[in-house]
């Protein structure tokens, strides 16, 4: 779990994984020497309490000052992250067709000849928007960069759900498809003519 706790009081945020559990849990809270801990679940007299914590609100922390006279409430706000890792699109400029294979995790993009491979950036589509996007054999690259393709060589995107649980590697090729559109030999009945 990642828990935020914001200065001032009123609100505890958790984002937690798709498959996070919060029931029958513990919480690790640190709080003012001497004061009372509560929470809206029942007891919580320490970090060893066990408790259960509702999506969509309705739970929340107590802290009572040693002299009973302050209490503050933070209200407990959880975030579900999505384990959504899906390219569902891959386009560059220029293209002449694309195929997203997701079973093979492969990517294939065909383009003309005068398209040029040398700093394209593609616009690519996720299942989550959140999901991160990186090429491992480039570290600096960032969603939105500009990379150079080499015709008919795969270069591996990689895509990381948003709660970090999930991460797949897809084989992206571009082709560069060729302009040649001549006849270059041409033989009739056993004589060969000349172009």
């Amino acid at each position: 779990l990642e828990i935020i706790a914001h200065e001032t009081p009123g609100t505890i945020d958790i984002d937690i994984t798709a498959s996070a559990v919060l029931t029958d849990i513990t919480a690790d809270l640190n709080f003012s020497s001497n004061a009372t801990p509560g929470f809206s679940g029942g007891a919580f007299t320490d970090n060893s309490s066990i408790i259960t914590i509702l999506e969509g609100g309705g739970s929340y922390f107590t802290v009572t000052s040693e002299d009973g006279l302050v209490t503050n409430t933070y209200n407990v706000n959880v975030t579900r992250l999505s384990n959504a890792a899906q390219i569902t699109g891959f386009d560059i400029t220029g293209q002449s067709s694309n195929n997203v294979n997701e079973t093979l995790k492969t990517i294939t993009i065909n383009v003309p000849a005068a398209v040029s491979l040398t700093g394209v950036t593609p616009s690519i589509s996720k299942t989550n928007a959140n999901a991160v996007i990186t090429i491992p054999s480039i570290p600096s690259y960032t969603e939105g960069d500009a990379v150079t393709f080499t015709s008919g060589v795969a270069l591996t995107f990689r895509i990381t759900s948003e709660d970090g649980t999930n991460i797949v590697d897809y084989a992206v090729t571009v082709n560069q498809l060729s302009n040649a559109a001549q006849i270059t030999q041409f033989d009739v009945a056993g004589f060969t003519g000349s172009i």
